[in-house]
């Protein structure tokens, strides 16, 4: 493949994740922050329970709102000098943990709490590991093959080194990675373990109905690839009034992810129009349930993650309907 696919921003996040275990070289305390205090024991301490697979990607968000609030205030000239400079010297990318907005890491590691959280109160057991790899998501989406081939045989040695055969992915890019894509790129995986989205975990939640009526962004991931968005949406169902936008399910409209960091013109023309859209059916709050959706659809503050809407019909937390970061 071309060395140079997606520019020298690119180069350097597939650098990182190949060198320093992440695509922005987030390291174990940065990438678990959101367990702390929660109790998760590890893989090695409870062998042969479901493992939860973060795929980095909630604790990526935060960065990547840094990063494209910098190209709006500097240009993309000075990004693009920034970006090689980083190709060379993947280390630099380490730096962007500057440029995150205060509240966004608490929000989105509080969307993750959520998820642990919701999954305790439907009696599932799990374990996680803070120590967790980078599974490649971003890199495959890229287009950096090469990278991302050797990527995925190491996440899953790891993986068979935990002894899980059960995973529980938070996130649709995960999701989509670990069920559609790594079976055509790692022989043996498929068969030999079982991936699924937290949501299909919750049917024995008690959820009370909410006096909300949401707007439902449905991940693409979930709704376009011949599969069925089904525990989420009924979920959310259960929990609130849903709308969704006529260009729903199959024929979904993008967030305009992940093209925020490479193509900061092209995301933000896109989203705004999905963000219309989602505006106009006259709902409380947008929900969606991913973190690119969220950082791309987040115009002011109206949009949160389905886990929050889920939490707080659980009786775990107050939905707070606007999150500003």
């Amino acid at each position: 493949m071309d060395p140079g696919r997606g520019g020298p921003l690119a180069s350097a996040i597939s650098s990182a994740a190949s060198g320093l275990g992440d695509p922005l070289g987030l390291g174990p305390r940065e990438l678990s922050r959101w367990a702390e205090g929660l109790g998760i024991p590890t893989p090695g301490d409870a062998p042969g329970r479901p493992l939860l697979v973060t795929g980095h990607m909630y604790q990526l968000a935060p960065y990547i709102l840094g990063l494209s609030a910098l190209r709006g205030s500097v240009g993309e000239g000075p990004l693009r000098a920034a970006a090689r400079a980083a190709s060379a010297a993947p280390r630099l990318l380490r730096l962007s943990a500057l440029l995150v907005p205060r509240p966004a890491a608490a929000i989105y590691d509080g969307y993750l709490r959520n998820v642990a959280l919701l999954l305790r109160a439907a009696g599932v057991e799990f374990s996680y590991d803070p120590r967790e790899p980078y599974p490649g998501a971003l890199i495959y989406e890229l287009g950096r093959d090469d990278d991302f081939s050797s990527i995925a045989r190491s996440f899953v040695g790891y993986l068979r080194g935990t002894g899980a055969s059960r995973l529980i992915a938070v996130d649709p890019h995960t999701y989509d990675l670990l069920t559609r894509v790594y079976p055509r790129y790692v022989e043996g995986f498929e068969g030999e373990f079982e991936v699924l989205h937290y949501s299909e975990l919750l049917g024995g939640l008690e959820l009370r109905r909410l006096d909300l009526r949401v707007a439902y962004h449905e991940p693409c991931h979930l709704v376009v690839r011949d599969r069925e968005a089904g525990a989420l949406g009924e979920l959310l169902g259960r929990a609130a009034e849903v709308v969704r936008s006529p260009r729903s399910g199959r024929r979904n409209f993008c967030c305009g992810g992940p093209a925020e960091l490479l193509r900061g013109d092209i995301a933000a023309a896109v989203s705004s129009r999905r963000f219309e859209e989602l505006k106009s059916l006259g709902a409380d709050v947008i929900v969606t349930a991913c973190p690119i959706c969220h950082v791309n659809l987040n115009k002011d503050g109206s949009v949160v993650d389905a886990s929050e809407v889920l939490a707080a019909a659980a009786g775990l937390r107050q939905l707070k309907r606007d999150r500003r970061i």
